[in-house]
């Protein structure tokens, strides 16, 4: 049994919906012994440990797809140009397509004041 980590407990890069490279990073350690999915799927892969952080897995990736989108991205420059809240919008804001839609309710907190 391998214990994924949650959302909140993961550190590197993910493709929105709408197909924009997204740097995140971890707001909580996980717990035990949960290791990201990355870290699982490799370790399968390659039937041992995977010893690789987060940006030597997007490198590998970036290398693996030389024609695509990754090829052409460094971690370092997604790193420095991330902001701990991007995509987060306040004051009435929706954070995305689908609350645009009214498929995921929305509290507006600035209405509230």
């Amino acid at each position: 049994m391998a214990g994924a980590s949650a959302w909140t407990e993961k550190d590197g890069t993910f493709v929105d919906g709408l197909g924009r490279l997204q740097r995140v990073r971890a707001a909580v350690a996980p717990p035990g012994e949960a290791r990201p999915d990355f870290w699982i799927l490799a370790a399968l892969w390659h039937g041992g440990p995977n010893r690789d952080s987060p940006d030597q897995a997007f490198s590998r990736l970036a290398r693996s797809t030389s024609d695509g989108p990754f090829s052409r991205t460094d971690y370092g420059v997604l790193e420095s140009r991330s902001s701990p809240a991007a995509g987060v919008a306040f004051g009435g804001g929706w954070t995305s397509h689908l609350q645009r839609r009214g498929l995921i309710p929305v509290e507006d907190h600035a209405k509230r004041r």
